[in-house]
């Protein structure tokens, strides 16, 4: 945390919080002038760190009612002052821990030293203390230099209390935390924090190598024993890693004959990994290929063969199952002129590649180029054994000019059937969409409608729209949504994790889970899941920067760009597992 910027920006602008708040405030400097007070910290940095840190904010030891210690205020650094109430905190048995506190002046900043680098949740105990107030204190609060809250405002019954809960990494030794207010509102206030392990873990570092080359295609699946198998594109070669418990097994070696890009990866019934991905055709002058390959357990052996389309490239490709356990894949075919894609259906017999029935769709003419990379299809199996795809289109000609749908197809009885309408099926935009299937079968898609994440499921023919609550990540101004990623577990549960890309940073992930009437945080985590992300284009030619697999036991597991220590010897997407 840049400790001289908030200096110096005090210093331009100090001033007091209201020493006397009512006749049962106490403040703690007395009413004299405010002054920067020292932490402790220095003498903390030599002693050993354990979980959980429970620090009383602005007040002395405190043992709370279920005999649990909360150290007297320590790790501050700043100019935020200590104020303390005799007022009745309701909602809490707990009334001690929320009637001391600091009032930021214009920040409340805190360095927490940690066991070392690891993920955390850090809870903050919050109460109202002014009675009468026109609005909500608005308050932004930062972790490791980044927005976790960008508008928290929920502080709206005075003297009640609040939690607040959030998942930070830490890729050192100490925890930086700031919170601050915007202009017009009342200044930042907390009364405690508590640090304790996050239910996310790291699965090791990252089974990616260090490389001068960012690579931007993970892909992601569970094999039989719940171990997560990744498959990724660095340097123009696809790799692919499982994790066996405690490190990241390599399986074979780079895969690919030149500019190799999308994998994307799947476990078939008997546990082996099959990858598909694009690849220079056998000439490497008529277009690209589609390549899948099996392991074997001790290399990779090819599919059927090359999946090629005369005069045609293949720009991205998704796979899945069928019913007889053999790879079925939806490739994205661009004519080498530019002027032309296709969204083709292959399914492997046994022996061969065969298409499934004519293009799924011909995006024809109106269709301009420089769009086309925008283009990721999906595709999945359900019960009964009919494929069905998704992909969006972009328009820049003709009477659809300035417009992108999404659509969504099934095959039955020998044909390409329409699942709903195109979404929209209004005058509105939808692109990049995410299906997932029920287990029933019943097709959702999240997709990015007007700017913003939507979440639709197949209603007796017909598309059914989920609640938007839940799925605004940023209460403040986002420069663009980013392609959303759709899971459902074997209850039925729907979770959905996307990016929401804004200034000053705020970027942030946001994982969302469906409860049968909203989109919640899991595990009631509010704010950000992760800030980090590829710089340019995370979606280009079909990729993405993150990937989720569930196991079967319903456990989240999400590859994705994360911090990584100055002096890690691994690439920078790591794995994360959720454990309830």
């Amino acid at each position: 945390m840049d400790r001289k910027k908030t200096r110096e920006r005090v210093s331009a602008a100090l001033w007091m919080v209201p020493c006397l708040l009512g006749a049962a405030w106490l403040v703690a400097c007395g009413g004299a002038e405010l002054q920067e007070e020292s932490a402790p910290l220095a003498q903390q940095e030599q002693a050993v760190v354990t979980l959980p840190i429970r620090i009383n904010v602005g007040g002395g030891a405190f043992t709370d009612t279920y005999g649990r210690l909360w150290q007297a205020d320590t790790g501050y650094q700043g100019y935020a002052t200590a104020f303390t109430t005799t007022e009745p905190i309701s909602g809490t048995e707990n009334d001690g821990l929320y009637q001391s506190m600091r009032i930021g002046v214009p920040d409340i900043l805190y360095e927490i030293p940690v066991p070392g680098p690891g993920l955390y949740t850090v809870q903050f105990l919050l109460i109202e203390p002014q009675r009468n107030l026109a609005a909500p204190r608005n308050m932004r609060i930062d972790a490791e230099n980044w927005s976790y809250v960008d508008q928290y405002q929920g502080l709206v019954t005075p003297l009640r209390s609040y939690t607040l809960f959030f998942d930070v990494p830490v890729v050192d030794g100490a925890l930086s935390l700031q919170i601050s207010s915007y202009a017009g509102s009342q200044p930042p206030v907390v009364s405690a924090i508590e640090v304790t392990p996050s239910k996310w873990s790291w699965l090791g570092g990252s089974p990616l190598a260090k490389s001068t080359r960012l690579s931007s295609t993970p892909a992601l699946a569970v094999d039989g024993a719940n171990r997560p198998v990744f498959a990724w594109e660095q340097d123009y070669d696809i790799n692919i890693a499982r994790w066996t418990g405690s490190t990241y097994e390599r399986l074979g070696g780079p895969l690919g004959d030149a500019y190799s890009l999308n994998p994307t990866i799947m476990v078939d019934a008997s546990g082996a990994p099959v990858v598909s991905f694009t690849d220079q055709s056998p000439d490497g002058l008529s277009g690209r290929c589609v390549r899948t390959m099996r392991w074997n357990g001790a290399a990779w052996a090819d599919v059927g063969g090359r999946v090629c389309l005369q005069n045609y490239g293949a720009l991205s490709v998704a796979s899945a199952l069928n019913k007889q356990g053999q790879p079925v894949l939806a490739v994205l075919m661009v004519n080498l002129s530019l002027e032309d894609a296709r969204v083709h259906v292959y399914q492997f017999n046994g022996t061969a590649w065969e298409q499934v029935g004519d293009a799924v769709g011909a995006l024809g003419a109106e269709m301009k180029n420089t769009f086309l990379e925008k283009l990721r299809p999906e595709i999945a199996v359900d019960p009964s054994g009919r494929i069905v795809v998704a992909w969006s289109e972009t328009y820049v000609r003709g009477t659809l000019a300035g417009k992108a749908f999404a659509h969504v197809f099934r095959r039955n009885n020998g044909q390409w059937v329409r699942v709903g309408t195109q979404l929209p099926s209004n005058n509105n935009s939808s692109e990049h969409p995410s299906l997932a299937l029920a287990p029933d079968g019943t097709p959702w898609v999240a997709y990015i409608k007007d700017g913003a994440i939507a979440v639709v499921r197949e209603q007796n023919g017909a598309w059914g729209s989920t609640s938007t609550t839940g799925l605004k990540g940023r209460s403040g101004p986002v420069d663009r949504t980013i392609a959303p990623v759709l899971r459902i577990d074997s209850a039925g549960t729907a979770t959905v994790l996307w990016l929401e890309d804004a200034p000053y940073h705020q970027t942030g992930r946001f994982l969302r889970r469906w409860n049968g009437t909203a989109w919640a945080p899991v595990d009631n985590h509010l704010g950000s899941f992760g800030t980090h992300y590829l710089s340019g284009e995370p979606y280009s030619c079909g990729t993405t920067d993150m990937a989720v697999a569930l196991t079967s036991t319903g456990q989240l597991i999400v590859a994705m760009p994360e911090v990584t220590p100055a002096n890690a010897d691994y690439g920078y997407i790591r794995l994360r597992m959720f454990a309830p």
